[in-house]
């Protein structure tokens, strides 16, 4: 007998990210905000001074990493990093860069740059180790040539996969996107093209490039890409597979100002995906598309002013992007503060546009504001945990659900069933075997993005403590009981705290015992401790053979005891109960011959040890109803051997004959003394015979039984008796009742 306890105490953490990767934007001339404070506030002390294009980027935690126009890489002290300077960007390009950070790592950084106006640099890439410089960060790898000619369109969104990214470029004199991706090894320099939408191209200008101005952003689902086309005057939409890489379904917006004298620049997708904003140069209007129906006819219906954005009449605004903190923020060109959307998820009406809301202190905005990537693409660090122990149910825990809107759990336990997923929050699950298990948790925010944390758990089965767990000993023995392993503590149900004890009497002992995480095992052990003892044997065998227990040979069934002496010294009694089992035997009717159309059952008679009974022609089960002619075998297996038996059944036509006699004569001289009928295959008869007066003096059910002449043990009178029979018969192998009347005369 045993008896296992598990207490549950192992606390297990492991790691998921946070969000404050956007929170310091540096812009336009020395202009700077933080969202690191209640509301946004202006920062001074940005090295900045660039016309368009811009990018940042902090830590998880809000703090400054570096930022850059494209061309210098400024470090969190506001100096040019090492080697960080001469990057192959452009201060008049639209998003003349965009950070990245490299999936799987917290140090490494890829800074992608567009030059301006399609010119021959294209887009490239830069690398910033932030482990170098003392933590200052160092460009080691610059100007790696991925795409030229290029649009001043770049963007990057989580893959499918949740860990790598797509760096999503257009190209010039084409209507192609170029998606690479990024993954833990790097950019991989084989895009999936996708041909669609306008061919950026002319436009007039510098190298006859002004259609590569205007932004392309993605929401934050990462399933929708928008962008501008300056001198083509449209916007442009479409649906992004972050599995292939692909685009598809473009929606055509056109100039929301329906005029050639403004031109589309600025846009910007609502965190909940529902609305796109945008906004042209030249223009103080603001504009909202409902993108909740993607259909180019909704879309193109769906469009409502917002309100204005002021600015230097000369650009008057520019770039739209969306805050950490869920609001999109508009660029005033030439002015010292910004705009705001406060609530882009709602209806134009109630989106709260208010232009002027925050102030830079003096620094001026231009036509950019930083080129960022979508905070719901960063991993969130959250702390999964688990609570359990051994084979016994576990709780897991996220650090914090407050910020997210849905968890799906996966225990990679398919053996499960149902129970392997779980959509709580702080779900628990018992795992169907011992092995090691990989628990996954994708995480959903409000926004519609989501991240996932795996983390690693081994199931072992409780250890054995005590072995044997059943001890039979002698009275004025000792036995030792001792705990296999190494533990923390030992508590025994006598009170004992040591790893082994001493036992001289019959119970049933307990010992519990902490691990290290403190975790808690019980086992027990049950002693008999006494002179003697009986042991109860029960054996079969085939007859003929014999079994041998204990030195002795038993060949017939009974009972036999035995004494025996353990290697304890104690007495005990052995009882053997032995069965001997004979071979089958099958006993079945005699062979047969019926009629046609009658039928006979059939039970074979087994005796002896057996199994199981087959029919030779594979019919299942006994009895049997049998109305074929066949030789029909039965086949019995048993453990001691098989036996075999058969019974042949015919079908012939069958014809009756039945015939009554007139006279009979019961005077002693046995010549005709009896009256009855004689018949051929007569069934089912029944005769009746009646005196002159109509007294019934005789009656019977069978045709070989037939009437002697007496009645109630007296001779009947000579004279003539009535009879009546009823009786079945074959007419034409049919069975068939026939009723026949007449009378007999009794003669002596």
């Amino acid at each position: 007998m045993r008896i296992k306890l598990i207490i549950l105490l192992q606390l297990l953490p492991v790691l998921l990210l946070a969000q404050g990767q956007n929170n310091i934007w540096y812009f336009g001339n020395n202009a700077g905000i933080t969202f690191n404070t209640p509301t946004p506030s202006a920062l001074t002390n940005g090295q900045l001074s660039t016309g368009e294009g811009c990018a940042s980027i902090c830590d998880h935690s809000g703090n400054l990493l570096f930022y850059t126009d494209g061309m210098t890489v400024y470090n969190m002290l506001h100096a040019v990093m090492s080697n960080g300077s001469g990057l192959f960007g452009q201060w008049s390009s639209t998003q003349s860069a965009i950070i990245v950070p490299l999936p799987g790592s917290t140090t490494v950084y890829y800074i992608f740059t567009l030059d301006a106006f399609a010119y021959a640099n294209g887009v490239c890439y830069s690398i910033v180790d932030m482990s170098l410089a003392g933590g200052l960060g160092a460009v080691t790898v610059k100007n790696v040539q991925i795409l030229t000619p290029a649009a001043e369109k770049i963007t990057a969104i989580k893959h499918a996969n949740n860990q790598d990214f797509w760096i999503v470029i257009h190209g010039w004199n084409n209507n192609k996107f170029y998606a690479y991706p990024f993954t833990t090894t790097g950019l991989n320099l084989t895009p999936v093209i996708t041909p669609i939408g306008s061919v950026h191209s002319g436009g007039g200008g510098p190298n006859n490039a002004n259609n590569a101005i205007g932004y392309m952003k993605v929401n934050a689902a990462g399933n929708t890409i928008a962008l501008a086309v300056t001198m083509l005057y449209i916007y442009e939409i479409f649906q992004f597979n972050n599995t292939s890489g692909v685009l598809s379904n473009m929606i055509s917006l056109g100039n929301p100002d329906n005029s050639s004298n403004t031109y589309p620049y600025g846009l910007e997708f609502s965190p909940d995906n529902h609305y796109l904003y945008v906004k042209n140069f030249y223009s103080l209007r603001v504009y909202q598309y409902d993108m909740s129906v993607y259909n180019q006819t909704t879309g193109v219906n769906s469009k409502t002013f917002v309100g204005n954005v002021t600015g230097d009449p000369i650009y008057y605004n520019g770039a739209m992007q969306l805050g950490p903190d869920d609001k999109i923020y508009c660029v005033k060109s030439g002015v010292d503060s910004l705009a705001v959307i406060n609530t882009p998820n709602n209806p134009a009406a109630t989106c709260g546009l208010v232009d002027n809301a925050i102030p830079l202190n003096g620094r001026i905005g231009q036509l950019g504001l930083p080129c960022l990537v979508n905070t719901n693409f960063y991993s969130n660090v959250i702390v999964i945990s688990a609570q359990g122990c051994y084979e016994q149910q576990y709780h897991f825990f996220l650090s914090d659900s407050t910020s997210i809107s849905s968890v799906h759990w996966n225990f990679g336990d398919p053996a499960s069933g149902a129970s392997n997923v779980s959509s709580l929050f702080s779900p628990t699950h018992l795992f169907s075997n011992t092995g090691n298990y990989t628990v996954t948790a994708i995480v959903l925010y409000p926004t519609g993005s989501s991240d996932t944390a795996t983390y690693s758990i081994s199931i072992i089965a409780p250890p054995n403590l005590i072995a044997p767990d059943t001890i039979n000993e002698c009275n004025g023995s000792v036995y030792t009981a001792q705990v296999a392993g190494t533990w923390n503590s030992y508590l025994w149900s006598t009170n004992a705290t040591t790893s082994s004890i001493p036992i001289t009497q019959t119970g049933t002992y307990m010992v519990t015992v902490t691990d290290a995480s403190g975790c808690h095992v019980a086992d027990t052990l049950v002693a008999f401790v006494g002179n003697d003892y009986q042991v109860h044997i029960d054996t079969s065998f085939c007859q003929g053979l014999s079994v041998l227990i204990d030195g002795h040979t038993i060949t017939a069934s009974g009972t036999y005891t035995y004494m025996h002496t353990t290697a304890q010294g104690c007495d005990s009694i052995v009882i053997v109960q032995a069965t001997v089992n004979g071979n089958p035997i099958i006993t079945l009717p005699n062979d047969m011959i019926l009629c046609l159309g009658e039928s006979v059952i059939i039970a074979p008679e087994i005796n002896g040890s057996w199994n199981s009974m087959t029919w030779g022609d594979g019919f299942v089960g006994s009895p049997r109803l049998i109305s074929e002619d066949g030789v029909y075998t039965v086949n019995v297996t048993g453990d001691c051997g098989i036996a075999q038996g058969q019974v042949s059944v015919s079908f012939e036509n069958c014809q009756s004959e039945i015939w009554f006699p007139n006279t009979f004569t019961p005077n002693g001289d046995w010549i005709n003394p009896v009256f009855k009928a004689e018949g051929i295959n007569i069934l089912d008869f029944h005769i009746i015979i009646f005196n002159r007066w109509g007294q019934q003096i005789f009656e019977s059910s069978s045709i070989n039984e037939g009437w002697d002449g007496t009645f109630k043990g007296k001779e009947s009178p000579e004279g003539i008796y009535v009879w009546m029979a009823d009786y079945l018969l074959y007419r034409f192998n049919t069975k068939v009742r026939e009723y026949a009347r007449g009378s007999i005369l009794l003669i002596r």
